[in-house]
C-alpha cells in the first residue's frame, strides 16, 4: 500500500516538471550537422562557402560567409523523424545547438521557419511562417557551444527550417559554424500536464481509502 502510494506520487510528480522541460532527440539533420560533407543537405546564399578554416578538425568543412558581408545556410528537417513527435499535442519546443567562432565584427544569428502542413512530401521554397531570434550571437577568436530554442505554444509543425544567418562578414570579420544539433519534442499543455497529475494525485488518496 505505501510502496504503491510512493510510486503513484512520483510519477505525478514527474508528470508536473514535465509542464515546464523538454528532452532531445535523435539528430534531425542531414550530414549529422558536422559538415564533413561541405553543403550536403543544406541550402546556402552564394556568399557562404564550404571550407577548411578555423574549426578544429581540419576534415571538416564548416560553412562561412566569403566574401560577402551576409549570407545564410538553412536545411528544411522533418520533426516527425523525432520520438518525441506526437501530432495530437499543440504545444512544441525546437533547441538548435552549434558551436560558433567569430572574428572582429563578425555575428549569427537564428532563424526558425514553419509550414502549415503535416504531409509526408517535403515542401520547398520559403516557409509562410517565420521567425528571427533578435539575439546577436558571437564568439570572438574563440570555439562557444551555444543552445538556442524557439517555442510553438499554439501548434507543432511537422516540418520547420532552420536558418543561421551570418551579418558584418568582410575580410577580418568573419563567422563560422560547426557541429549545428537540432532537438525537437511536442509535449501537452501545461494544463493538460496538471489535470493529469490531479488524475494521479486523486488515484493515490482513492487507493489509500481503499486500503
Amino acid at each position: 500500500g505505501k510502496r504503491m502510494r510512493i510510486t503513484v506520487l512520483i510519477i505525478a510528480g514527474l508528470f508536473l516538471l514535465g509542464s515546464g522541460a523538454f528532452a532531445g532527440s535523435e539528430e534531425l539533420l542531414l550530414n549529422n550537422g558536422d559538415f564533413a560533407l561541405g553543403g550536403t543537405g543544406w541550402e546556402a546564399s552564394e556568399s557562404v562557402i564550404f571550407g577548411e578554416f578555423a574549426e578544429r578538425d581540419t576534415t571538416a568543412y564548416d560553412p562561412w560567409p566569403y566574401p560577402g558581408a551576409s549570407g545564410y545556410i538553412r536545411q528544411i528537417i522533418d520533426n516527425s523523424k523525432s520520438p518525441y513527435w506526437n501530432p495530437d499535442y499543440n504545444h512544441k519546443i525546437e533547441t538548435v545547438e552549434f558551436d560558433l567562432y567569430t572574428q572582429g565584427d563578425g555575428y549569427i544569428q537564428i532563424g526558425f521557419d514553419w509550414w502549415d502542413y503535416m504531409g509526408d512530401q517535403k515542401p520547398i521554397g520559403d516557409a509562410p511562417f517565420f521567425e528571427v531570434l533578435p539575439e546577436q550571437l558571437t564568439s570572438p577568436n574563440q570555439w562557444t557551444r551555444y543552445s538556442v530554442s524557439y517555442e510553438w505554444l499554439n501548434c507543432q509543425p511537422r516540418w520547420t527550417s532552420i536558418e543561421i544567418y551570418y551579418f558584418g562578414c568582410t575580410t577580418g570579420n568573419e563567422a563560422g559554424v560547426d557541429s549545428v544539433v537540432v532537438t525537437s519534442m511536442c509535449i501537452p499543455e501545461p494544463s493538460s500536464l496538471v489535470a493529469l497529475s490531479g488524475s494521479l494525485l486523486a488515484l493515490a488518496g482513492l487507493w489509500r481509502r481503499k486500503r
